[in-house]
């Protein structure tokens, strides 16, 4: 099972910190986003220096039981291992985006955010989060940092978030038909 020190040795021996922009649409900050999120993989994986595309598939097989869903977190679970958030920055000093969702300080086989297949492709309960930030500055293909964050350091316990939730809805729901 690979672990966090082995991705980052992997990262560590690139002579160059390219990330590819991927084109999956017009929206560049999230194909820039995309390709981090494959830079990830290959760093977990060991699948930097590997051509074959099906070598590939292989790798990403054997290190990941979910590679992740456009819409719903995590964007990568390890097999019996961690889960990995991938997140990108253009610039070092703005916000982490969490697309309208409270950090975490770790993922549940339990939660309603995730998809039936993440919750069912291993037997799990309960994973830690690592959060894998990289600051990608504009115009450029060259990361210039990358932080792991475990959620746990990160985030606070779940119901600080969700006791907010509900303290900020109520008077919402006074204004709503």
């Amino acid at each position: 099972m690979i672990n966090i020190l082995e991705a980052i040795a992997n990262i560590a021996n690139l002579p160059i910190l390219n990330v590819d922009e991927l084109t999956f649409g017009n929206n560049r900050v999230t194909n820039v986003g995309n390709g981090l999120e494959v830079f990830v993989k290959n760093a977990f994986s060991n699948n930097f220096e590997t051509l074959d595309e099906i070598e590939k598939i292989k790798n990403y097989s054997k290190a990941f039981s979910y590679q992740g869903s456009q819409t719903r977190p995590p964007d990568l679970m390890l097999n019996r291992g961690d889960s990995i958030e991938v997140k990108k920055t253009e610039n070092i000093s703005s916000e982490l985006q969490l697309n309208s969702s409270y950090p975490k300080a770790k993922l549940f086989s339990s939660s309603h955010l995730i998809n039936k297949h993440c919750r069912t492709c291993e037997d799990w309960e309960e994973k830690d989060i690592i959060y894998t930030i990289g600051h990608i500055p504009k115009n450029s293909k060259t990361l210039s940092s990358l932080w792991f964050i475990y959620g746990s350091i990160y985030a606070a316990d779940e119901n600080i978030y969700t006791d907010l939730k509900i303290q900020l809805q109520k008077p919402l729901k006074t204004f709503l038909p």
